[in-house]
């Protein structure tokens, strides 16, 4: 299967990664599982699993990455969210492919530190909704792939020559604005930043 250089430069996939989603689509009769990540430039894209539909990938990244509510819902109220009957995320993309309904738990930094994503799961119509203790375990799910991709990112970073970085960072590096320059998401990790950067960000016009 081939895919655009942007995207195959961030899908990867680590084998117990891969195994969490499977067990989570035999345990809740899911039809598809994916991990989506949002990216430094401030886009969405599917990084996992390796083995996904071409048409799913393809029609995401060319029509439905800047519609995906779910995701930036799930993100922004940090808890495991369905997707709404009417949301064109559901009827535009995910019906024509076959998938009745929708559900999505945040995802700390999938891919790039600081940057969120979440994990959304899929279930053909006649699988049925998902239930409150299905969004718990989906939630329990993404915590797991959390877990993983920290150990792995620490494990990677432990084995630069022993290289420390001092250099301080906020743990969320992605924030959204509103109108006049105020922060919408993520002020806390905002306020961290320094005091110029975040005088410079305040006073950038906004389009309307």
């Amino acid at each position: 299967m081939s895919h655009s250089n942007s995207s195959s430069s961030v899908r990867t996939e680590q084998p117990v990664s891969r195994q969490v989603l499977d067990n989570l689509t035999k345990d809740l009769s899911l039809a598809e599982a994916i991990v989506v990540s949002s990216l430094p430039r401030g886009g969405l894209q599917i990084v996992q699993p390796q083995r996904v539909s071409e048409l799913l990938l393809k029609t995401y990244e060319q029509e439905f990455a800047t519609q995906d509510t779910l995701t930036w819902h799930a993100i922004s109220r940090n808890a495991p969210v369905r997707v709404p009957a009417n949301s064109t995320y559901l009827t535009e993309f995910l019906m024509p492919l076959g998938y009745g309904h929708a559900a999505a738990a945040p995802l700390a930094e999938p891919v790039f530190a600081g940057y969120g994503g979440a994990l959304q799961v899929f279930r053909k119509e006649d699988q049925g909704h998902f239930t409150d203790a299905d969004l718990r375990r989906v939630a329990d799910a993404a915590k797991r792939l959390d877990n993983l991709i920290a150990s792995a990112r620490a494990s990677r970073a432990a084995g630069k020559d022993g290289k420390a970085d001092f250099v301080r960072r906020p743990a969320i590096r992605q924030f959204v604005f509103g109108t006049g320059g105020k922060i919408q998401l993520f002020g806390s990790s905002f306020q961290e930043l320094d005091e110029e950067i975040v005088r410079q960000a305040q006073s950038l016009p906004v389009e309307t």
